[in-house]
C-alpha cells in the first residue's frame, strides 16, 4: 500500500492524472468517491495477496505434518513414489513422496554420526575420514553436474549431521533465504511431521544432544599433534577434552622454571563473568594441575566406571576410548573454592558423564 501510494503522490506532483480500471474518467469536479474507489480496490487487491500466501504457507505444512517429503532426498534417502490420494490429481499423473533409506549411503550417514556423537569428532576431520576411502563413502553430488567436485566438503558434512529428517521425520522451514543467503531459523520456528514418517538413520535423542552441543567443539582442533604455528613448542595430553564447571574449554599452559608444570586454565573474558547464565562466583582465572586429572582417569581405569550400553549398528567402542576420547566424559566436579591445584580423593574429583539414550 504504501508503494502505490508513493508512485500515485509522484505522478500527481507531475500533473499525470492516474485512474483504476473502475473508475470513471474525470479531470474536474470532486475527486472524493474517486480517492475512495481507488483505495477500496487497493485493499481488496492487497488482501488477495496475502490470503493466496496464507493458504499455499498452509497446504505446505499440511503436506509436511503428514509426513511427505519435498524436494530432493538428503543423502542416504531415495525417494519412493506413491499415488497421489486426491482421485483428481492421481489421474493426471501425480504423486507424492516419502524417503526410504539407501543401502550402503545410509550406513554412511550411521558412520559419520557415530564419529561425531561417540568421539567428539570435528567437522573437518570426519570430512578427512570419508575422503581417505572414497569407495566405502561415496560423495554426494551437488544439484548441478558441473559443481560436482567428487569428494567430500566440510560444509556438506556440517549440513549433514544438522538435518533434523535423518531422525525419521518431515522437517521443513529451517533455512531463510531473505536475507540474501541461506540461514538456519530459530528450530521453534521448523515445521516438523506429527509423528515418524520414515526410517531414521540418526535417533532422534542422539541428533538432539549434536544439535545442542554443535559449537562445544568450535576452536579445537582434533588430535593430540603439535599445532603448526610456528610457535609452538609443546603439546597437551588432555587438549581440548577438559570442562570447567562453568561449560567453557580449560586450555593447557605450563609454568615453573623451564615449563616443568603442567596446569589447565579457565580464564573467561571479564565482560561475561557475573552475566546471567554465567557463574558469578567464577574467579577470574582457575588453574588445575595435569597430574590431578591423569590420577583421577587412573583410578578410573583401575576400578571401572559404570557406563549404560547402547545400541547402534557401528562396532562397540572400548572403556578407555570412552574415556579419554568422548568429550562428554568431563570432570566436572571442578571447584571454585581455590583448592583445585590440591589432589582431592579421585573417587571425589572425577566423575564420567557419557551421553546416552535415555532409558
Amino acid at each position: 500500500m504504501f508503494e502505490n501510494l508513493s508512485v500515485e503522490r509522484e505522478l500527481e506532483r507531475a500533473g499525470v492524472p492516474l485512474f483504476a480500471w473502475n473508475e470513471p474518467i474525470k479531470l474536474d469536479g470532486g475527486r472524493a468517491q474517486q480517492i475512495l474507489q481507488r483505495r477500496i480496490n487497493q485493499s481488496v487487491t492487497e488482501y488477495e495477496v496475502f490470503n493466496a500466501l496464507e493458504l499455499s504457507w498452509g497446504g505446505i505444512c499440511t503436506h509436511v505434518r503428514e509426513g511427505w517429503n519435498i524436494g530432493r532426498p538428503p543423502y542416504g534417502y531415495n525417494l519412493r513414489r506413491i499415488r497421489h490420494p486426491n482421485p483428481l490429481r492421481a489421474s493426471k499423473g501425480l504423486t507424492k513422496s516419502r524417503l526410504e533409506p539407501h543401502g550402503s549411503k545410509a550406513e554412511v550417514v550411521n558412520q559419520m554420526a557415530h564419529w561425531r556423537y561417540y568421539e567428539w569428532l570435528g567437522y573437518e576431520t570426519i570430512t578427512d575420514l570419508l575422503n581417505a576411502d572414497p569407495e566405502r563413502y561415496p560423495s554426494p553430488l551437488p544439484y548441478g553436474a558441473k559443481r560436482a567436485r567428487g569428494a567430500w566438503s566440510k560444509s556438506a558434512v556440517t549440513d549433514m549431521l544438522l538435518n533434523p529428517k535423518y531422525t525419521g521425520y518431515q522437517v521443513y522451514n529451517r533455512r531463510s533465504a531473505s536475507t540474501g543467503r541461506r540461514t538456519f531459523k530459530d528450530p521453534s520456528l521448523w515445521v516438523w511431521s506429527s509423528e515418524p514418517s520414515h526410517e531414521p538413520l540418526i535417533p532422534k535423542w542422539m541428533f538432539d544432544e549434536m544439535y545442542a552441543r554443535r559449537r562445544a567443539h568450535a576452536g579445537s582442533r582434533d588430535g593430540g599433534d603439535r599445532d603448526s604455528h610456528v610457535q609452538t613448542c609443546r603439546t597437551y595430553v588432555l587438549r581440548g577434552r577438559v570442562f570447567c564447571g562453568c561449560r567453557r574449554r580449560m586450555s593447557g599452559v605450563c609454568r615453573g622454571t623451564g615449563g616443568t608444570r603442567t596446569y589447565y586454565m579457565c580464564w573467561p573474558k571479564p565482560i561475561r563473568v557475573g552475566h546471567s547464565g554465567w557463574y558469578p562466583e567464577h574467579p577470574t582465572t582457575l588453574y588445575v594441575r595435569e597430574e590431578v586429572f591423569l590420577d583421577g582417569i587412573s583410578h578410573l581405569l583401575r576400578t571401572g566406571c559404570s557406563v549404560r550400553t547402547v545400541a547402534t549398528s557401528s562396532p562397540p567402542i572400548s572403556p578407555l576410548a570412552r574415556i579419554m576420547r568422548c568429550r562428554s566424559a568431563r570432570l566436572s566436579a571442578i571447584s571454585f573454592s581455590g583448592e583445585s591445584t590440591t589432589s582431592p580423593d579421585a573417587s571425589e574429583m572425577c566423575s564420567t558423564r557419557v551421553a546416552t539414550a535415555p532409558s
